[in-house]
């Protein structure tokens, strides 16, 4: 995972709400932040690691199914993963 410090992320830090930094992290893709969840749908999609790997390893399923449908959407509308999807 990759996690940008921002303002957002920085107050919870700051007031202690530590269990609210994940939810914060899935809705800041935009500014660089990436998910275990988001790098292991790559991995599955790349050949490189099973299905059942990635959900050994995947922190919340929901996110990791959605993140499998993103990546096969991408790839089957450019051919290869974009930096748009």
């Amino acid at each position: 995972e990759i996690m940008r410090v921002h303002h957002a992320i920085s107050n919870l830090i700051r007031l202690g709400q530590i269990h609210q930094i994940h939810s914060t992290m899935q809705t800041s893709m935009n500014d660089g932040t990436l998910l275990l969840e988001q790098s292991l749908a790559n991995l599955v999609a790349d050949g490189r690691i099973s299905l059942e790997t990635a959900r050994a390893w995947a922190r919340d399923q929901s996110i990791l199914d959605t993140r499998l449908e993103m990546v096969d959407s991408c790839r089957s509308l450019a051919g290869t993963l974009s930096s748009s999807c």
